[in-house]
């Protein structure tokens, strides 16, 4: 697991600090999963989604016994029920740094590595991210995706069929790496694998757009996909990381 970076912590004190219930009022959304999720295409530094909340959620943890008008506990010193656990040299770095400074300044700090295209609903995240169960469905090659609800936030509706049709068509295999889940972890990883949308859902300016199952989707091990996400503005294609692969043979 990489150590958090500068900005990452600094992510998570603006959390704590300016999220007394809800999230920050600047992020725009109620659910604080939404609200990680806004900064993992900056920040992520390879952790796969669950690792990257887990990660910002527990920097803002940290934080919040140091703001005690959170409604949040925050961490405690071992045995003792009201005093904040000790910052780590970094943390208290960073807290001693914005300490004094308003709102609309940490925020100016942190707001380039925010994505506000990237509000899923918790649902969403779950689907995208996790494996899918089998389910009886009719084949087809294509598919529409990519509508848009209106709920508290505006979501994208993600085709739970095109998953399963993609592996169907594809396979287990990582198209880049040839890596499988189920070849090396055993029976717990079977039919696990996750699939890439060649242009991302949330960069279609229309309302809906057709998916082709055989020339949009790849399969891509969790190493792979997040490679190919690691920059915010760019989608590395199958055959960039396919030289990057072959580069270290």
């Amino acid at each position: 697991m990489p150590a958090r970076s500068a900005e990452l912590i600094n992510v998570g004190y603006f959390l704590s600090r300016e999220g007394k219930i809800n999230p920050p009022v600047e992020l725009g959304t109620t659910n604080w999963l939404q609200a990680y999720m806004m900064f993992y295409e900056s920040l992520n530094d390879g952790r796969t989604p669950s690792q990257f909340q887990n990660s910002l959620k527990n920097v803002r943890d940290q934080f919040d016994g140091y703001f005690p008008d959170t409604l949040r506990e925050g961490w405690k010193i071992k045995n003792n029920p009201i005093l904040p656990a000790k910052l780590s040299a970094r943390l208290k770095s960073t807290y001693e740094n914005f300490e004094g400074v308003h709102a609309d300044g940490v925020w100016r700090i942190i707001k380039p590595y925010s994505d506000f295209s990237f509000q899923f609903s918790k649902q969403e995240l779950n689907d995208a991210f996790q494996p899918q169960k089998n389910e009886f469905f009719d084949e087809k090659t294509v598919l529409t995706e990519g509508k848009k609800k209106v709920r508290i936030s505006t979501f994208i509706e993600r085709n739970q069929k095109i998953r399963r049709l993609a592996i169907e068509q594809h396979g287990l295999n990582c198209a880049a790496c040839g890596f499988n889940f189920q070849n090396f972890y055993g029976e717990f990883a079977k039919g696990f694998i996750e699939i890439h949308h060649v242009i991302p859902l949330h960069k279609e300016l229309k309302n809906r757009r057709e998916t082709n199952i055989l020339t949009d989707l790849i399969p891509l091990c969790s190493n792979c996909h997040s490679v190919v996400h690691r920059k915010k503005d760019h989608v590395v294609s199958l055959e960039g990381l396919l030289k990057m692969i072959n580069r270290k043979k």
